[in-house]
C-alpha cells in the first residue's frame, strides 16, 4: 500500500524553488538538504572509497609485473665471485704455459695451479654489479582468498550504500521537524500577533471606562500587564521561526536566508499499521547490518583458505653490467612455479575465525534489537498520532467555546458585570485554545512523520 501524504497541504509533483518573494517550501528544503547536506556528502565519499577497495582486492587475481634495478659492490667472496659470473667477466689466475707432451709431468707446477686457484676463491677481491629486472609473478590458486576477500569487499560496499540510505531518511526527516518546528512558530507568530492586537484593545477599552469613571486605575494596569505578556510572546515566537530557519538552512548546507516558510500545518490520516510493520525489516539500516553479516561470512571463508596450499608461477628477465645502470653486458632468466602451504600457523586463523563467529552472533542480535525497536518505536507514534488527534478535535471545540466566552465577557465588562480580571482570564484561554490547537497539529504531524521514518519508508513517500 502507497502511503498518500500531504504534508503541510503541499504537493510534491511540482518543482519546488526559491521564489521572487523570498520564500521556500518543502520541497525545495529536502532537494537541497539531499543534494548538500554534509552528513550525505561523507557517506556519499564513504561509498566511493568501498568502491575503490573493491577494485584493489579484485586487482589481487591479475599478474602482477615489477622492474627493480640495483647496484652492489662487494669484497665478500662469494658475492664478488657470483657479480662476476652475472657479466661473464669471471677470470681464475693463468698457470704457467705447459711443458711439452714428451716433457715429464711436473707435479708442483700443478699443485701451485691449484694453489693459485685456492687463494682467489678464498680472495677474489672487489668487484660491483648493476642488475636491471623485469619480474612476471602469476597467481594461479589461492585457495579461494581472494574471492572471499572480494565478496566480502562486496556485501561492504553495499552495507556502506545502506548506510547512506539511511544517512538521507535521517536528513530528511531532520528537514520534515525542522520545517514543522519553522511552521509552529510562524502560527505562533500569527497567534501572539492577534493576541497582542486584542490586548491592545482591551488596554483601550480599560482607559476609556476608567477615564469615565466605569473602571478602576487597576484595571487599566491589569490589562497593560497582560499587553506586555503578549508582546513577550510575540518577540520569542520570532526568535522561534529564526531558529527553525537557521537550522533548516543548517540541513541545506546554505547560508541562513530570511526567508518564508511556506505552508500551513495539516494532520493527515489513514496510517496503516500492518504496513508500517511489514516495512521494518527492509529499513536501510537492518538491511545495512544484514550485508555486513554477509561479509563476515565471507571473511570466514578467506580465513580458512589460509589451511590450504597456494600455487603460483614467476618469471624474470635481468640484465647485468658491471659498469654502467642499465647496461647488459650479459642477460639472463628464470622462470619456475611455487607451492605455499602454511602447515601450523600458531591457531592464528582458528581464532580469526572463532572472533568472526562471535562477530556474526553480535550482529544478529543487533539485526534483531533494531527491528524490535523499530517496532515498538512505530507503535509509539501511533500512539502519539491518536493522542495528537484527539487533542487536536478537542482543542478545536475549546478555542470555539472560549471565543464565545470571551465574547460574552467582553459585553459584560462593557456593561459592568464583569471585572477586567474576567475579561483576561477568558482571553488567556482562548489564546491558549488556538495555540494548542495548533500544536495538536504539529504533534499530529509529526508523529505521522516518525512512523514514516521508524518504518524506513520515509524517502519512497518523497519520491
Amino acid at each position: 500500500m502507497r502511503f498518500r501524504y500531504m504534508v503541510f497541504g503541499l504537493s510534491f509533483l511540482g518543482i519546488a524553488h526559491i521564489s521572487l518573494a523570498q520564500s521556500i517550501n518543502i520541497g525545495y528544503a529536502i532537494k537541497e538538504a539531499l543534494q548538500n547536506n554534509l552528513a550525505i556528502k561523507a557517506k556519499r565519499y564513504d561509498v566511493k572509497s568501498k568502491e575503490y577497495e573493491l577494485e584493489s582486492v579484485k586487482g589481487m587475481l591479475f599478474p602482477r609485473l615489477s622492474l627493480q634495478t640495483s647496484f652492489n659492490r662487494t669484497n665478500i667472496a662469494p658475492w664478488s665471485i657470483m657479480n662476476r659470473m652475472d657479466t661473464r667477466s669471471l677470470q681464475f689466475p693463468q698457470p704457467s704455459p705447459l711443458p711439452p707432451p714428451q716433457t715429464p709431468v711436473n707435479y708442483g707446477m700443478l699443485g701451485g695451479a691449484f694453489q693459485s686457484m685456492q687463494d682467489f676463491f678464498n680472495n677474489p677481491g672487489a668487484s660491483q654489479l648493476y642488475q636491471t629486472q623485469l619480474t612476471l609473478q602469476v597467481p594461479i590458486w589461492m585457495g579461494g582468498k581472494v574471492q572471499a576477500y572480494e565478496s566480502a569487499s562486496y556485501h561492504a560496499l553495499k552495507s556502506t550504500k545502506k548506510e547512506l540510505n539511511q544517512t538521507e531518511q535521517d536528513i530528511v526527516y531532520n528537514v520534515y521537524k525542522a520545517y514543522l518546528g519553522g511552521l509552529l512558530a510562524k502560527e505562533g507568530i500569527k497567534l501572539a500577533t492577534q493576541a497582542v492586537n486584542d490586548a491592545q484593545k482591551h488596554v483601550d477599552m480599560a482607559e476609556s471606562y476608567y477615564k469615565t469613571g466605569m473602571a478602576l486605575f487597576s484595571d487599566t494596569l491589569r490589562a497593560k500587564v497582560y499587553l506586555h505578556q503578549a508582546e513577550q510572546k510575540l518577540v520569542e515566537a520570532k526568535n522561534n521561526y529564526k531558529t527553525a530557519k537557521r537550522a533548516l538552512f543548517l540541513l541545506m548546507d546554505e547560508p541562513y536566508k530570511d526567508v518564508d516558510l511556506k505552508g500551513n500545518l495539516y494532520c493527515p490520516s489513514n496510517i496503516d499499521r500492518n504496513t508500517l510493520v511489514k516495512a521494518v525489516y527492509q529499513k536501510p539500516q537492518i538491511k545495512s547490518m544484514e550485508e555486513k553479516l554477509r561479509a563476515l561470512k565471507s571473511m570466514k571463508r578467506a580465513y580458512l583458505a589460509d589451511y590450504l596450499p597456494q600455487i603460483g608461477a614467476f618469471g624474470s628477465y635481468s640484465l647485468f653490467d658491471n659498469s654502467t645502470p642499465f647496461g647488459a653486458t650479459a642477460n639472463g632468466y628464470m622462470v619456475g612455479v611455487g607451492v605455499n602451504w602454511n602447515l601450523f600457523d600458531g591457531l592464528t586463523a582458528f581464532n580469526k575465525i572463532r572472533s568472526l563467529n562471535e562477530q556474526k552472533l553480535m550482529l544478529s542480535s543487533y539485526i534483531d534489537y533494531m527491528a524490535k525497536g523499530s517496532i515498538f518505536k512505530i507503535n509509539k507514534a501511533l500512539a502519539d498520532y491518536e493522542n495528537a488527534l484527539a487533542s487536536m478535535n478537542y482543542a478545536k471545540k475549546e478555542k470555539q467555546e472560549a471565543k464565545a466566552t470571551l465574547k460574552v465577557m467582553d459585553q459584560r465588562y462593557k456593561v459592568g458585570l464583569a471585572k477586567i480580571t474576567d475579561v483576561i482570564d477568558a482571553e488567556t484561554q482562548y489564546d491558549k485554545a488556538r495555540f494548542d490547537f495548533s500544536k495538536a497539529m504539529y504533534d499530529c504531524n509529526l508523529a505521522y512523520i516518525k512512523s514514516l521514518y521508524q518504518a524506513g519508508i520515509l524517502n519512497k513517500e518523497v519520491k
